[in-house]
């Protein structure tokens, strides 16, 4: 089998494709929705980190966006908008409706003098400045929490490029074992190998209370490993993300509220009866963040609805998937696999097969292989072995003379009586390939079998008998 060209179950594709199989179709289309699948998880990926990267360096975080795609759009909760002022986080309509409360309050009082409101400035310099001193102190606070979490992210980072070298190498070792990479010695058993005799490697007892873990069992055990440390990096990612942007918002409170210091103590050496340019900054600022969160919510929008497009296309593809994978053979191609059982059961029984009872053999409906009692057919005779590809390939040719196949009615044996198979066994063989004339097929037999023998086999056959002396291929004599 070209196994090169890396078709998945390749031996499953050649038998429909010869037998024409409408499952082979299905199997494409299958192939292609897996496909449009890995393409779906690749760009929701894709939009998840574009969406975040939209708000980084922002006060704002979306929430509620699944990390893979689901069929059911918007899910529940619905993905929202989350600010933060840097003390907590809020939804973005209670965000909205704070501000808007604090700017209705300003608006609904007259603009008060620096002579009307010296007393009060002084008092409200006095909280300014003790506020700016408490955010100052959380600020340096929540710097070392970052710190800490990028510190924490990078320290999962190495642990994980680890793990996955690990990884590699144990698959690395088992692709090797299981191409016949390693030839293990006796002595690794304490055998010798010259004498048969049990043999110690050392002088020391060295007998350990379990069993080191296979190469199976560590794969899996480093593969739980990466799972495990992944969840916990994107924990840590997420909590880094939350205290960059509150750190975010709090630098941003602590420029205000620098500006506003200045802007009270400007006050109290201003023009008695200018109006007072602290509660015009703060209605300012306050304007300018509805501003900053309105276009935020509108950009939420437009990412929620290529989410949504992303789910749609999901559901369709898992709605054919999901058809695909309850359908069974069709009712054509269980009518070629059954006509495909019933002449391979009647060669084997021709050819004289008898490793296992022939009501117990049958082909089977899922990899289209012998198999005993539903499980695939294990260890058999040598000649048996040989006398079930005899009945396979000359089934597969005489079915194609009732259906419509992409088989090309040529078959070619190359020393079929190999493994010492009775005479009788290869006299029936030959029989039955003779009625391929009638139908416009060719079998083409080449055996080294002797001469006496073979006559008699092929006596009361129809078919061209070609008798070689000597060797059929042989090298050109060389020009002197």
């Amino acid at each position: 089998m070209p196994t090169y060209l890396r078709i998945p179950e390749m031996a499953k594709r050649a038998f429909e494709f010869v037998c024409s199989f409408d499952v082979l179709m299905r199997e494409v289309e299958r192939q292609s929705l897996l496909q449009q699948e890995v393409k779906l998880h690749q760009e929701w990926s894709t939009e998840l980190d574009a969406a975040q990267l939209r708000f980084q360096g922002t006060a704002a975080m979306i929430q509620g966006i699944p990390s893979r795609p689901e069929s059911i759009w918007p899910p529940t909760p619905a993905p929202q908008l989350l600010i933060t002022d840097g003390k907590g986080w809020l939804p973005y309509h209670e965000a909205v409706a704070e501000i808007d409360k604090q700017l209705q309050h300003i608006r609904t009082e007259a603009l008060p003098a620096v002579s009307q409101a010296s007393d009060v400035i002084v008092e409200d310099l006095r909280k300014a400045e003790q506020s700016l001193a408490e955010v100052e102190k959380i600020v340096d606070d929540l710097t070392g929490d970052v710190r800490s979490e990028g510190a924490q992210v990078m320290a999962i980072d190495e642990r994980l490029s680890a793990l996955r070298e690990d990884l590699q190498k144990y698959q690395n070792a088992k692709k090797l074992r299981d191409r016949g990479g390693f030839s293990r010695m006796k002595v690794v058993d304490g055998i010798c190998p010259t004498c048969n005799q049990p043999v110690k490697d050392a002088l020391l007892p060295q007998d350990r209370p379990a069993n080191p873990m296979s190469l199976e069992d560590n794969i899996a055990f480093l593969h739980d490993q990466v799972k495990t440390f992944q969840e916990m990096r994107e924990e840590s990612r997420l909590a880094l993300v939350a205290k960059q942007k509150q750190l975010q918002a709090l630098r941003t409170s602590l420029a205000e509220m620098s500006t506003r210091v200045r802007d009270y103590k400007r006050m109290l050496r201003s023009d008695v009866e200018a109006p007072s340019a602290a509660a015009i900054r703060q209605e300012i600022q306050l304007e300018q963040r509805l501003e900053v969160l309105g276009d935020a919510q509108s950009v939420l929008a437009g990412i929620t609805q290529k989410f949504s497009d992303i789910a749609n296309r999901w559901t369709i593809m898992r709605s054919r998937l999901k058809a695909i994978l309850s359908k069974g053979l069709s009712e054509e191609d269980s009518v070629k696999l059954s006509r495909l059982n019933r002449v391979y059961l009647e060669q084997l029984a021709a050819y004289g097969f008898s490793s296992y009872p022939l009501n117990e053999v049958s082909l089977s409906s899922d990899t289209y292989r012998p198999s005993v009692n539903q499980y695939e057919m294990g260890l058999t005779s040598a000649s048996d072995a040989i006398r079930s590809i005899w009945a396979y390939l000359l089934g597969m040719l005489e079915i194609a003379r009732s259906f419509k196949m992409n088989h090309i009615g040529f078959v070619i044996f190359d020393e079929p009586k190999q493994q010492s198979a009775a005479d009788f066994s290869f006299a029936a063989l030959l029989a039955r390939a003779s009625t391929s004339k009638t139908s416009g097929q060719q079998v083409i037999f080449s055996t080294s079998e002797k001469r006496e023998r073979l006559d008699s086999m092929v006596e009361n056959i129809d078919c061209n008998y070609i008798k070689f002396d000597g060797k059929m291929l042989t090298p050109l004599s060389r020009s002197t």
